[in-house]
């Protein structure tokens, strides 16, 4: 199962999304992934691995809440 996720806008345009998975630190190959809502791409990231990140501006978290960096807003859900 890869490590983490990130999801972001696909070229910089909020009506589209992209999920990424990474297996780890050192090996960042992965699943890739377009979705046309942020639901949509978290959901899928999600059935691969607990931590996600929405790497917009501000950073969101959207992963699990044991795994929930303290620096980063919740974006997710109470659970997750």
């Amino acid at each position: 199962m890869p490590m983490k996720a990130y999801i972001t806008w696909v070229d910089d345009d909020p009506i589209r999304w992209s999920a990424h998975t990474e297996r780890s630190d050192e090996d960042p190959t992965g699943e890739f992934s377009e979705h046309a809502t942020a639901a949509e791409a978290v959901a899928w990231a999600r059935e691969r691995t607990d931590w996600v990140l929405i790497a917009t501006d501000p950073l969101q978290w959207a992963g699990s809440p044991h795994k929930h960096p303290p620096d980063v807003p919740r974006a997710w859900g109470e659970d997750g």
